[in-house]
């Protein structure tokens, strides 16, 4: 925020914070035209393989297979068509 030398600060313009450490959530969902996705909740860190079995395998491939010629996206990953037989 700017403002002039020796002005106050306003607190209209003010917002609290909480800058006190929180617990954090992840979770892995999908949109899908308008299939519904699971909201998978991951609990702590994963690393690859475990990605792939715990979530792509149970929920992703699924949701593909519901959806012919749908193009699966991961974040700002390339996309790719996938094939389901």
């Amino acid at each position: 925020m700017w403002k002039p030398r020796g002005e106050r600060f306003n607190p209209a313009f003010a917002l609290q914070r909480h800058n006190a450490p929180t617990a954090g959530v992840m979770v892995w969902s999908a949109i899908a035209y308008n299939t519904p996705s699971p909201l998978v909740l991951i609990r702590g860190t994963i690393i690859a393989e475990q990605y792939v079995h715990d979530i792509l395998q149970p929920h992703a491939l699924p949701l593909m297979q519901w959806l012919p010629g749908a193009i699966f996206q991961q974040d700002n990953a390339r996309p790719y068509t996938a094939r389901v037989s």
